[in-house]
C-alpha cells in the first residue's frame, strides 16, 4: 500500500527538509510545484501518457512536501477532505447527484465544508504517530466503505 505522506516526509527527513526554521523549503516546494506543472501540461499537449504520469507523481510529491515544509497536518486534513468530499454523496442512493451540463457534483444538503484549521500547524514533534494514525485512517477508511455499502472491488480500485 503507498503512503505517500510518509514516503515524502522520509524523503525530507533524509535529505534535512523539514526544518520549519529554514523558510527557503516552502519556497523551493512552491518553485517545484510550478515546474511539475508546466511538465504536466507539456506531457498532456504531447499527448505523452507515461510523461503524464510522471508529472502528476512529481506534482502529488511536490505538493505533499510543501506541506510538510509549511508543518501542516496533510495527514489529518486529507482525512477531514475526504470527509467532506464524502458528504456530497446523496444520503438515501450513496451517489452523487451531478449538473448535467457540467458533470459537476451538486452539494446536497448534508454536505458540510472541512474543517482544516486544526490542521494549520507549525510545529512537527506532534505530526503523526506513524503506526497509531495510519492503522486508524485505514480503519476509518473502510469503516466509512463499510457505511457506503461499497464493494471489495470498489475499495480495491480506491485502494
Amino acid at each position: 500500500m503507498a503512503l505517500p505522506f510518509l514516503d515524502v516526509r522520509a524523503f525530507m527527513e533524509a535529505v534535512d527538509q523539514l526544518s520549519l526554521e529554514d523558510k527557503s523549503i516552502p519556497g523551493l516546494y512552491r518553485s517545484l510545484m510550478e515546474e511539475e506543472y508546466n511538465e504536466f501540461l507539456e506531457a498532456v499537449m504531447s499527448n505523452d501518457d507515461v510523461e503524464q504520469l510522471d508529472a502528476i507523481c512529481d506534482l502529488i510529491w511536490v505538493t505533499i512536501g510543501y506541506a510538510h515544509a509549511k508543518g501542516y497536518d496533510i495527514h489529518n486534513a486529507w482525512n477531514e477532505v475526504f470527509r467532506s468530499n464524502m458528504s456530497k454523496l446523496d444520503p438515501k442512493t450513496k451517489k452523487a447527484i451531478k449538473n448535467p451540463e457540467t458533470g459537476k457534483v451538486i452539494k446536497p444538503d448534508t454536505f458540510s465544508p472541512p474543517d482544516l484549521k486544526p490542521f494549520v500547524r507549525k510545529e512537527f514533534g506532534t505530526y503523526i504517530s506513524i503506526e497509531a494514525d495510519v492503522l486508524k485512517s485505514r480503519q476509518d477508511t473502510l469503516d466509512m466503505f463499510e457505511r457506503l455499502k461499497c464493494t471489495d472491488e470498489t475499495y480495491r480500485d480506491w485502494e
